[in-house]
């Protein structure tokens, strides 16, 4: 009796530990899983950084260029405007000099 006693706490044990071994499987199993996972998007997430910084970077070249050519507008129409108040100067001296002349 005491044989069959101990072989069946041997068995018990061991369907215990097989039960353990499997269970231990499986969460490692989905361990690995949940790893390659976030390996995954970690990978995605790198990538689509990359493509934003690239993006990014264009964005402020662009800035960078549109900022220039403002200015080189604004020149341009300070030019313009200095221009055109020069002309309508020298027109009003020549309209006062005729106005003087004819009064004369």
């Amino acid at each position: 009796i005491n044989g069959d006693n101990n072989n069946n706490n041997n068995d018990k044990e061991i369907r215990r530990l097989k039960d353990d071994i499997e269970s231990l499987e499986t969460q490692m199993k989905n361990k690995q899983k949940m790893l390659k996972e976030s390996m995954e998007e970690k990978d995605h997430l790198l990538k689509e950084r990359n493509e934003l910084q690239i993006k990014l970077t264009e964005a402020d070249e662009q800035i960078k260029r549109l900022k220039e050519q403002s200015n080189v507008d604004a020149n341009r129409y300070e030019q313009l405007l200095d221009s055109f108040r020069a002309e309508n100067s020298t027109q009003i001296e020549n309209e006062k000099k005729k106005l003087y002349k004819e009064c004369d």
